[in-house]
Order: structure tokens, then C-alpha cells, then sequence
């Protein structure tokens, strides 16, 4: 189940990533956060919800402006960048930049 979720997910920001050139990327960012408040996440310990952004894009500035001091239930937010898939960390929404794109199917695996 949370594969799917994950895929999902990647699946959704990774559409929105291909439109770059239509949406800048402050309103990629509030997307991004915007969504993360429809949801409803499940409960965990984990101090952080991390919003982790893969390779190089400027949604990364965009959204550490906007979620600073905020935070999703109890969780405060966490903006990660990761320059590669063996990189990266746990995170909770995964933003995929046009660079790496290629690279989504070795994120499922």
C-alpha cells in the first residue's frame, strides 16, 4: 500500500515538474504544500515531515520560504534536497526535478 502511495505521489509531482515550463516554480512550491494539507497522513514518531527534493530545481528556495514555522499535525516541516536517487533519505512527498526524471522508475524498485 505505501508503495503505491509513494508511486502515486511521485507520479503527481512528477506531472507537475513536466508542465515547468508553463508554471513557475513559486506555484510549484505552493502546490506542493498546498497538497500536503488535503491529506490525510498517517501517524508516526518521525519528529519531521520531510518534503525531499530531487536534483536541481528552484521549487527548493520557494518551498523553504513558505513552510518555515509551519508544520502538518504535529510534525514540523523539513525541505531536503537530494542530488541523486542513492542520496536520498526517507521523506514524505518527493519532488522529482526535469534532470533526474529519467531516473523515476529506479524509485519504485
Amino acid at each position: 500500500m505505501k508503495r503505491k502511495v509513494l508511486f502515486g505521489l511521485v507520479s503527481v509531482i512528477w506531472l507537475l515538474q513536466s508542465l515547468h515550463a508553463q508554471i513557475s516554480p513559486k506555484y510549484q512550491a505552493l502546490f506542493v504544500y498546498n497538497f500536503t494539507r488535503y491529506i490525510e497522513w498517517p501517524s508516526n514518531n518521525a519528529p519531521e515531515f520531510v518534503i525531499g527534493i530531487l536534483g536541481k530545481s528552484g521549487i527548493y528556495n520557494e518551498l523553504q520560504t513558505i513552510s518555515q514555522g509551519k508544520s502538518i499535525g504535529t510534525q514540523s516541516i523539513a525541505i531536503k534536497k537530494f542530488q541523486s536517487v542513492d542520496e536520498m533519505s526517507a521523506c514524505s512527498i518527493l519532488f522529482v526535478s526535469n534532470e533526474v526524471s529519467s531516473k523515476v522508475s529506479q524509485l519504485a524498485t
